[in-house]
């Protein structure tokens, strides 16, 4: 009316004040009036008819929002997942004349779009309910036909089996009217066997429900549609009787076209929301579940949408920290406010960011006669005084709530796991703790994800997916016991401390299997892993368990659990089970070359369980393998010792001689890295003519190595080559990639040294190649450091009469730019350059680092400094060799800290001459000797081969102690020192007559004619007499 009011004066204005106002004034008003009027007339029949298609009354209640729970006073948090629902309900206009300007205002209503359903799911403590009750009282004012709030949850003891989703077929009958109440909850908990026929079953808390199906225990359990539907329809004043179905076509024609917001609590299922999804595009339901509504498929036959939130705790320990202050605010009188904002943020870091835990915490801080920081911190780090875990409210409530509502299976597993310490769980550890079938165990670990009660790590590259369990649940769940839990009787023995013992002998024997497996497949060491009955046959079979399909993968995941796996069999007085699984556990790091400390730990456990165990055999294994590892960890004197001891028990014990040829290997392994070469050979050609006769092929391959070793320290590289290629050919004929590939990483270093570094370059391209596709980090290391050591000018030099060879003429394409000859040499030179070579060798100290080979990043960090040194950088060399003579020393490898002091003076020595002359060819003694840079190498060069010296007087080591003295002379000569030359030489001639080497004795009297006084062969020529090495 207003509106036909204003129009028709506006188009009179010309009448009335025609010779008052502008002409064009007249106009404009005239035309505003026709166009509100024509306006009108338009939608006016619209408004009119959808005004009287609506219900007169909706809600009886005046306020909208006041069934909501109390909001919170200091809420925080959560800035991005409130930011991204606010996003969600811009479709809804605000109130008041800025809806005019809101742009789903001018849009006509689509009646065909559903009601906004946004659904908040998260782990137990997240706050799931405070935030949507947050935003339902932002929102509110949207929503002028109210906000109601409907718990889908209902408490036994207050609502009628009838009305709650017991598992049971639901009837389409109404009740009787007498046993309705409002939402089919009952008039008074304590009447509510009166009248029955039948008593309800007991239980020791008067709440739990349990059977063979796995029914959720405890007070509550989900509402059916019939009750929900009820309650919903009376809080808007409507409150019919009759079937389900009636019940839902009532509610859609109430809620049609109306602004309504729902809250709806606890939802179990989207099939619970469904019949309470307003009829109206203009309403919006907001949902909280403790399960996850986003798993692909899980909900298939859903015939609605909605947007899922997950909500996982605060995202930085900031937001606790903000918390935790409005709570209880740092007083300024404090001590010291900085140090009590770290205890707090310790304090967020034991609550997990859970918001529930926080504000517990937060109130305790803030009562008058509460714990102070530290007290609270003390109590937070004890599961038995921890409020966290006691308080029968807040987070122990929340949990224990849906920890009800799993299956029997479910309930099982989570305490399992938490007694157990399996706190990172697989299918197959699951079933285990089950003793159940792996695909049945499966499904309870997605039943247990689906409610967030355990989080998904991911697939790791073994192909297993792994879940984690909280601290706080698991502490929870060692803390109470199923009577608190409100288990049934019959679910009770299943937490008996016998059945506890069986789970985790289950689960020993089940990793126990997979290492031994896994070894088998890894170390082709011919040791028989898993044979014995220590593991019932029958177990394995009936939790449908199957070896590792990625053994090294496993390794890498499961190794700390494992370790963790022995000590409790020895706990558990099982010390063969746990002897045996660290045998294998050894026997992997040993193949793959990773996982040192592990390595280590691993075979300390082996001897104390095999001392444990009584069984000598068990014993001189474990002390060889121990011997083993103390070779790869630079202590050869201990080494040595348990080899000799594991041979002396093999022999007393009358073993099978395969058993004292591995001794004698790991011995004369030992040995010759302390420098007793002649010792080393030896015992290795004794262990070989063992494994030949007996035809452990694999064996015989893997003493053939250790020899090659032996050849290429004393320089006779030819034999060696031939040793390694045999083996190398063995390994392949096993199937063995593993020592296949460590065998060329060892034939492409003594091909360096023959000058084949072209030929070295590829092969080790190949393996480096190889080994990146299998995801084998410690080959990649050492192809990295074997490649970085080689020289860029011999490798160009030996490609271009490569070329030359096969061409018939030089490589002149390479000269002309843009030529295909000329891009491949040009990418060439940089995939062997200097920057590309030092390169590589940082890469490979990384990987080593990360893999726990300190011994490798040593060696690794001392190739680099020659590297540097050689072409020409020589302070960043010459730090990097520090570096690593101090890794060595602090190592206690006393024999390398001897080696590297002489390979690093050898370098210098080089390098200096080449400083001096431009080249390697013949200086004249004392050319360059007054110059600053030549007398700076050459001094640091002594100093390195008088540490040489020293260091291998010190080992023993006679051979190497000689030619560090011949390489002192050297020096001496070439630091213009002729008169003292003469005592190195004559104490290295001395030495090798003493202990019967008369090649080092001649050598020494050749270098005394040579380099004495009255010599006058030159520095640079005699360097030839002893190459590098």
């Amino acid at each position: 009316m207003v509106l036909t009011f204003t129009c028709v004066w506006l188009q009179t204005t010309p009448d009335l004040f025609g010779g008052e106002l502008p002409r064009e004034v007249l106009v404009w008003f005239t035309a505003i009036g026709a166009f509100g009027q024509a306006l009108g007339a338009i939608v006016y029949p619209e408004l009119a008819a959808k005004y009287r298609s609506r219900p007169r009354q909706l809600i009886v209640h005046q306020q909208p929002g006041n069934d909501l729970i109390p909001p919170r006073e200091h809420f925080v948090g959560y800035e991005e997942e409130r930011s991204r629902i606010s996003r969600l309900f811009d479709r809804f206009p605000p109130p008041g004349w800025r809806r005019l300007l809101h742009p789903a205002s001018w849009r006509d209503e689509d009646n065909t779009q559903p009601a906004l359903v946004v659904v908040i799911t998260g782990a137990p403590g997240t706050g799931k309910s405070q935030l949507a009750n947050q935003l339902a009282r932002e929102f509110r004012k949207r929503f002028p036909d109210g906000v109601r709030r409907i718990d889908l949850q209902g408490d036994r003891t207050d609502f009628d089996e009838t009305h709650l989703d017991l598992g049971e077929r639901e009837s389409e009958e109404p009740q009787r009217a007498e046993e309705v109440e409002q939402g089919g909850r009952r008039p008074w908990g304590p009447l509510r066997w009166w009248g029955r026929k039948h008593p309800e079953p007991e239980t020791d808390t008067g709440t739990g429900l349990a059977d063979d199906s796995g029914t959720p225990v405890g007070p509550w359990a989900p509402r059916n549609e019939y009750s929900l539907l009820e309650e919903a329809l009376d809080s808007i004043g409507d409150s019919p009787r009759g079937p389900r179905r009636n019940l839902e076509q009532t509610w859609r024609r109430l809620t049609d076209g109306r602004r309504l917001l729902l809250v709806l609590e606890n939802a179990a299922s989207p099939e619970q929301i469904r019949p309470l999804i307003p009829n109206s595009p203009l309403s919006a339901v907001l949902v909280t579940s403790r399960r996850s509504f986003a798993r692909p498929g899980a909900f298939a036959d859903t015939d609605f949408d909605w947007e899922t939130v997950e909500l996982s705790g605060f995202a930085d320990d900031e937001v606790g920290l903000e918390l935790l202050e409005r709570l209880a605010p740092v007083s300024d009188s404090a001590s010291d406010p900085e140090e009590e904002r770290q205890l707090r943020r310790q304090i967020v870091a034991h609550c997990q960011k859970l918001p529930i835990a926080l504000g517990m915490c937060g109130m305790r801080l803030a009562a008058p006669a509460g714990n102070d920081a530290r007290d609270l911190l003390t109590a937070l780090g004890h599961v038995d005084q921890t409020p966290l875990v006691h308080a029968p409210y807040g987070f122990r409530a929340s949990f224990t709530a849906a920890f009800q509502q799993c299956d029997r299976d479910g309930r099982l597993l989570l305490r399992r796991m938490a007694v157990t310490g399996v706190y990172q769980i697989a299918d197959y550890s699951a079933a285990a703790l089950l003793d159940k079938p792996r695909h049945k165990a499966a499904e309870a670990l997605d039943e247990l994800h689906a409610r967030f009660l355990i989080d998904p790590l991911g697939e790791a590259e073994d192909g297993h997916a792994r879940y984690q369990l909280h601290q706080l649940a698991a502490d929870t769940l060692r803390a109470r016991t199923a009577h608190d839990f409100g288990l049934g009787q019959d679910e009770k023995p299943a937490w008996s401390e016998e059945s506890d013992r069986l789970a985790r002998e289950r689960l020993l024997y089940v990793y126990t299997w997979l290492a031994e497996q896994a070894a088998e497949t890894l170390s082709h060491t011919g040791d028989g892993f898993g044979q014995g009955a220590v593991v019932p046959p029958d177990l394995i079979d009936r939790l449908g368990i199957r070896a590792p399909t990625h053994p090294q993968a496993w390794l890498e995941r499961d190794r700390e659990f494992l370790l963790g796996c022995a000590w409790v069999a020895g706990a558990d007085g099982q010390p063969e089970v746990g002897r045996r699984l660290v045998r294998a556990f050894a026997a992997m790091c040993q193949t793959v070359r990773t996982h040192w400390d592990e390595w280590g730990e691993a075979v300390r456990a082996q001897r104390q369980l095999a001392d444990a165990e009584g069984d000598p055999h068990a014993v001189a294994m474990a002390m060889l393998d121990e011997s083993e590892y103390a070779g790869s960890r630079g202590d050869y004197d201990r080494g040595v010792t348990l080899a000799e001891a594991a041979r002396d028990a093999f022999v007393a014990q009358g073993a099978h001689p395969r058993w004292r040829a591995r001794s004698l290997r790991a011995l004369g392994g030992n040995l010759q890295r302390r420098g007793d070469l002649d010792d080393a050979r030896r015992e290795l050609e004794h262990a070989e003519s063992i494994f030949a006769r007996y035809e452990e092929t694999w064996w015989q391959a893997r003493t053939r190595c250790n020899l090659a070793e032996v050849d290429t320290h004393v320089g006779t590289y030819a034999e060696a080559q031939r040793l390694l290629e045999q083996a190398r050919d063995a390994f392949d004929a096993a199937g063995d990639p593993d020592h296949g590939q460590h065998t060329r990483i060892l034939l492409a270093e003594v091909l360096n040294r023959r000058g084949h570094d072209l030929e070295a370059w590829s092969l080790l391209q190949h393996v480096r190649t190889r080994a990146l596709e299998e995801s084998k980090e410690g080959y990649v290391a050492r192809c990295l450091r074997a490649m970085g050591a080689l020289d860029s000018d011999t490798l160009e030099r030996q490609y271009l009469l490569l070329a030359q060879k096969e061409e018939g003429s030089t490589d002149v394409g390479s000269r002309l730019p843009g030529s295909t000859a000329w891009r491949k040499a040009r990418a060439r030179r940089r995939s062997w350059s200097h920057r590309s070579r030092v390169a590589m060798l940082h890469e490979a100290i990384e990987l080593l680092d990360r893999m726990g080979d300190v011994w490798g990043v040593h060696w690794t960090r001392l190739t680099l400094g020659l590297t540097l040194i050689r072409d020409g950088y020589f302070t960043k060399g010459a730090r990097e060799l520090d570096r690593a003579t101090e890794g060595f020393a602090e190592l206690a490898d006393r024999l390398w800290r001897a080696r590297s002091h002489r390979i690093i003076a050898e370098r210098l020595l080089a390098a200096a001459v080449e400083h001096v002359t431009g080249s390697s060819e013949p200086v004249p003694a004392g050319i360059g000797v007054s110059t600053p840079s030549f007398k700076y190498r050459i001094d640091t060069a002594y100093a390195h081969a008088r540490s040489a010296v020293d260091a291998y007087a010190e080992i023993g080591d006679r051979s190497g102690q000689i030619r560090a003295q011949l390489l002192l002379a050297r020096i001496l000569r070439a630091a213009h020192r002729p008169h003292d030359v003469d005592a190195p030489l004559r104490a290295a001639e001395r030495l090798a007559q003493e202990h019967g080497m008369p090649h080092f004795a001649e050598e020494a009297k050749r270098l005394r004619r040579v380099l004495g006084e009255g010599g006058t062969r030159d520095h640079a020529t005699v360097a030839e007499y002893w190459p590098i090495s």
